[in-house]
């Protein structure tokens, strides 16, 4: 995410995501995470989520991938760390759709924020990530076919 600068809060009307902490008390080593709300209603009782496209479902269904598994001797699978964060927004759509607040400290002031990747908890992230990666292969897939 990036601080707005001052000249560019009032640019235009945008959407600000509610969020808050989750800390797990009982564990020493886990960290803090930041959980955000695109489905909580505003003032006009209608959320981010609410007004989002999602796109169709590009993800197999888990049991027709289960199912083929079963085919092979070997089968491989893999999770993509932080997947969502690892895909850029247009700076249009991050600075109207994915402001937020935030300080570091109670005594700190408020300052306002764009998030700049792929935020989970929106409806669209699951498509865009998997369109992401689908979009990869097609522009890469010549010079990396065993990834493909």
């Amino acid at each position: 995410m990036e601080e707005i600068p001052k000249n560019e809060i009032h640019k235009r009307k945008s959407v600000y995501l509610p969020h808050h902490a989750v800390v797990h008390t009982d564990r020493e080593t886990s960290k803090t995470r930041v959980v955000f709300d695109a489905s909580a209603k505003g003032s006009n009782c209608v959320s981010l989520n609410d007004e989002l496209l999602v796109g169709p479902q590009l993800q197999e269904d888990l049991r027709n991938i289960l199912m083929r598994s079963r085919l092979h001797r070997v089968y491989y699978a893999s999770d993509i760390q932080k997947m969502y964060l690892q895909i850029l927004l247009y700076e249009e759509d991050a600075d109207r759709y994915q402001r937020l607040l935030w300080r570091e400290n109670d005594t700190d002031p408020i300052k306002e924020y764009r998030m700049l990747r792929v935020t989970f908890g929106t409806a669209a992230a699951p498509h865009l990530a998997v369109r992401t990666l689908h979009q990869v292969a097609d522009d890469e897939g010549r010079n990396h076919p065993m990834a493909v």
